[in-house]
């Protein structure tokens, strides 16, 4: 155990990275529950109520073996299945990494760079501590910028969708 200095002396762009993987993130994860609306058929409503419900554990809600997953494949074409599928693949990761800098201990280590504390829980009596680490802004900037296109790109494809345009 050691101790460390809480020092809040980022380099610049550092929390505006952060806020803006946070809001970029966000607004996936919602045009998630948009796409399972869509498939799942039953309006807007109830829709994005199950959406809520079944979307509480994204990893687990958007796995190759998820319910997301599993409804696209029932009630999309294959080939709009294969693209969606295959972007949905990508944002998991992404999801793991807006985890690890939302809910991390961050301090400006003595260069000044941002570093990240995050334990995981590995068992009943041990953590994983290896998320820990310096995380520059330019990696930040990176996943929201792929988050960002991920957005675009699944919101172009869930409007050619033939579910939401019989």
């Amino acid at each position: 155990m050691r101790d460390i200095p809480i020092s809040d002396d980022f380099p610049p762009g550092f929390c505006e990275e952060v806020g803006r993987l946070v809001i970029a993130f966000g607004r996936l994860e919602y045009l998630i529950k948009l796409c399972f609306k869509d498939l799942h058929g039953k309006g807007f409503t109830i829709g994005m109520a199950e959406a809520e419900y079944d979307a509480q554990a994204f990893a687990d809600f958007c796995a190759e073996t998820g319910i997301l997953t599993k409804l696209a494949k029932s009630k999309l074409s294959a080939r709009e299945a294969d693209a969606f599928c295959e972007l949905i693949n990508k944002a998991l990761p992404l999801g793991t990494f807006r985890n690890d800098t939302v809910h991390a201990w961050w301090y400006a280590d003595f260069k000044g760079l941002p570093s990240r504390i995050r334990p995981k829980k590995d068992s009943h009596e041990l953590a994983d501590w290896s998320r820990g680490r310096v995380v520059q802004v330019t990696e930040i900037r990176g996943a929201r910028e792929e988050i960002e296109r991920i957005y675009r790109d699944l919101d172009t494809q869930r409007g050619t969708w033939t579910v939401r345009n019989p």
